[in-house]
């Protein structure tokens, strides 16, 4: 490049001092050919060449310094290059410079005015409120000067910065109003703006039925795809501040994010949108934006503004779509994510810093998160007139978490079938009798459901009998159909959301718990895998494990032994301190009956990173272990004595994949049992079993003869257990 601008310049530049500002010009224009192309890295590099030498790190003495005017123009552009890049704390440090810079030229440059305004602006912005009023006072002696209508704009804009930073709406109006009649008489272009920039200040100053009026002004066909993208941003957000969201408005929005032209400030889009959303009851494209959203949070905390109320209000934004957020995922069944967001909330809200890098590929689960890629993958991607820009908008409205509602089941003399189905924030209760389904919603919005829910299971786990809440959700569950509950000697249900983790058993309807007089089954939904060999291969397998020296277990050998003691005791049942090589052989024996007595460590939804804990120590994956082509369909009866070895009820369970081997009923636990409980309930179960009751009724009977005891009548010992089936 340098060898191109001396061919370009002989013969007219002989001064060695005299082309190196013409080589700066020069790279200063390659840098808006490349910045216009949208080659940001390349213009970066551009700008780089082009550094006035007193600027340069560290300053070149070689050469002669560059004058303000150059400065000014090269601030600028560095200025353009980190506002076109997101980084606007660096955009508004090079306008404090040019600020610096253009209080040094004299007499002052009319052609330069705009460097002094941008300053302010960067001064209020950078919370550098003394600097602001510095400058503007400066700005208001010199603009006297010149009385022309673009001058006088300028500062009038300029002048809506003070009252902003001082919350002082009434301020504000009075001078958004002289700028605009200022706009509209010289220069229509900045109307639309104007407009746009007021609406989101009286939002920042929560006076949102004050930006109704602007967004009223907005025209209905904007300029550009940025203009319109910004234009539905603001009218998003202030809809969603007055609680009155367009459905068209939110679906608009997704479609120009899929612009490339639409792609400034996403973050505040996808936060916007998550909320829109969640309020109109669309669960699955809620959840995907939110992911988006979370994805970028690292890098937003990592480059909070130097202002103290722009970073106070950058983490109000980001607290305001956590928490609703959480709750969302807390109603869908997603219990760990939820808790992951309820520690970041309390992480910024005590002011914590993150790294970029934070919650960078943070998913719910591995099918949000993979949903979640696909739909990143078309972000901004449209920028050719032919490209499909309307594929963002279906990857994220054609994504559902909730599962298809289950087909009516075959139900038994004395059954009673009942399923729980989130559908747009609310639960519908659908029972299923011999003249055919009836369904009625129930009175509680899902996301109280699911605290109740949460509530319970935390108090039953820290050994407290919460006998009202127990009552309380019996009632809103089956109250209004105890009468037919009343009559059923087996409850089938099929819960999904909030209620795949609820231990059914210690409900209380009719003042008694739900498991008396009746036997409870959870169906999974999951389809049952083939039969065709039927025929179990051996007996009994009954496998244990302390689980090494981390936590061990005190009591899973006696257990073990107690459980093959019901079945007589048959040769190679019995498979102490397994390891992975031993449970490989145990399925592949194809037993009738299953125990596993151990640590399990499941993940919700990623049975591919979940784990039973050895006799080493070691992790056996349970993804990889229990997968096809191992088939389960001579196994009648799997029991999982462990450790929250449940997971989730619905068909993302541990259950569900064990179905799908060809298992008949799974036996697990919701949350850690005692050891000398969890035995007491095992070797009944097994008993029953043994002696000719199906799954479901014996541990039915078990739970209530442990819950008899009186060592073991909290529900936390005998409550956890829910039998499965497909």
């Amino acid at each position: 490049m340098h060898e191109e601008a001396r061919v370009i310049t002989a013969g007219i530049v002989d001064d060695a001092n005299n082309l190196a500002p013409i080589l700066r010009d020069l790279r200063r224009m390659l840098f808006t050919v490349a910045f216009d192309a949208g080659s940001y890295g390349l213009a970066g590099r551009f700008l780089e060449l082009a550094c006035p030498p007193q600027l340069s790190t560290p300053p070149r003495t070689d050469l002669p310094p560059a004058s303000t005017e150059e400065r000014i123009r090269w601030r600028s552009a560095m200025a353009r290059l980190f506002e076109a890049q997101e980084n606007l704390e660096a955009a508004h440090a090079e306008h404090l410079h040019l600020g610096d810079d253009y209080l040094e030229l004299s007499p002052p440059d009319r052609g330069l005015f705009p460097v002094l305004t941008n300053a302010i602006g960067a001064a209020y912005e950078l919370g550098d409120y003394a600097v602001g009023a510095s400058l503007l006072e400066h700005a208001g002696r010199i603009a006297k000067l010149w009385p022309e209508a673009d001058i006088q704009l300028q500062l009038a804009i300029a002048r809506l910065y003070p009252p902003l930073a001082a919350a002082e709406p009434e301020d504000f109006a009075g001078r958004i109003a002289e700028a605009l009649d200022l706009a509209r008489a010289h220069e229509p272009g900045m109307v639309a703006p104007l407009h746009r920039f007021a609406a989101l200040s009286y939002l920042q100053m929560e006076a949102p039925w004050r930006a109704v009026a602007h967004l009223d002004a907005l025209p209905a066909e904007a300029a550009s795809l940025r203009e319109e993208a910004s234009d539905a941003m603001v009218r998003l957000q202030v809809r969603i501040a007055m609680d009155d969201i367009d459905p068209a408005l939110a679906e608009r929005g997704l479609a120009l994010l899929g612009h490339e032209a639409a792609g400034y400030a996403v973050w505040g889009s996808l936060g916007a949108l998550t909320i829109a959303l969640m309020r109109l009851g669309r669960t699955g494209p809620a959840l995907l934006t939110g992911v988006l959203f979370v994805r970028r949070i690292g890098a937003l905390i990592a480059t909070l503004p130097r202002n103290p109320l722009k970073a106070r209000e950058r983490r109000r934004i980001i607290l305001s779509v956590l928490e609703p957020l959480r709750s969302l995922l807390a109603a869908n069944d997603y219990m760990q994510a939820a808790g992951e967001l309820e520690s970041l909330h309390a992480l910024l809200t005590h002011g914590v810093r993150l790294s970029g890098d934070s919650y960078r590929n943070w998913a719910p689960s591995p099918r949000v998160g993979a949903a979640a890629e696909r739909a990143a993958a078309l972000l901004g991607q449209a920028s050719e007139p032919g490209d499909d820009s309307d594929a963002f908008r279906r990857a994220i409205l054609g994504f559902d978490p909730v599962p298809p509602r289950p087909p009516r089941p075959a139900t038994g003399a004395g059954e009673l079938a009942v399923s729980f189905l989130p559908d747009a924030g609310r639960l519908i209760r659908i029972m299923h009798g011999p003249q055919g389904e009836t369904a009625q919603m129930l009175d509680l919005p899902l996301e109280d459901i699911a605290r109740r829910v949460r509530q319970l299971n935390s108090a039953i786990r820290l050994d407290t009998d919460p006998v009202p809440l127990r009552a309380e959700l019996g009632a809103l569950l089956f109250g209004p159909v105890s009468e037919a509950i009343r009559d059923a000697q087996r409850l089938s249900i099929a819960a999904f959301g909030p209620l795949a983790t609820l231990p059914f058993a210690a409900l209380i309807l009719d003042s008694r718990p739900l498991i008396s007089g009746r036997s409870i089954v959870i169906r999974t939904n999951a389809e049952r895998g083939a039969r065709d060999a039927a025929t179990p291969g051996a007996a009994l397998r009954v496998l244990h494990a302390r689980g090494g020296d981390g936590d061990p277990l005190d009591e899973p050998a006696a257990e073990a032994a107690a459980v093959a003691a019901c079945y007589g005791d048959p040769p190679l049942a019995l498979v102490p301190e397994f390891d992975r090589r031993d449970l490989e052989a145990a399925l592949d024996a194809r037993p009738a009956v299953l125990h596993i007595a151990g640590h399990f460590r499941l993940k919700e939804d990623d049975l591919a990173s979940s784990f039973l804990i050895g006799s080493a120590g070691e992790p056996v994956p349970i993804g990889a272990v229990f997968a096809p082509p191992r088939s389960l369909a001579g196994t009648e009866l799997v029991f999982l004595s462990g450790c929250d070895s449940a997971g989730h009820g619905g068909g993302r369970s541990l259950a569900g994949q064990l179905h799908g081997l060809g298992a008949g009923s799974v036996i697990a636990s919701l949350w850690p049992v005692d050891d000398s409980a969890a035995r007491a309930v095992a070797e009944d179960t097994h008993a029953g079993f043994a002696g000719g009751l199906d799954a479901t009724e014996a541990l039915a009977r078990a739970m209530r003869r442990v819950a008899a005891l009186p060592r073991f009548a909290a529900p936390r010992h005998w409550a956890a257990f829910q039998c499965y089936t497909a």
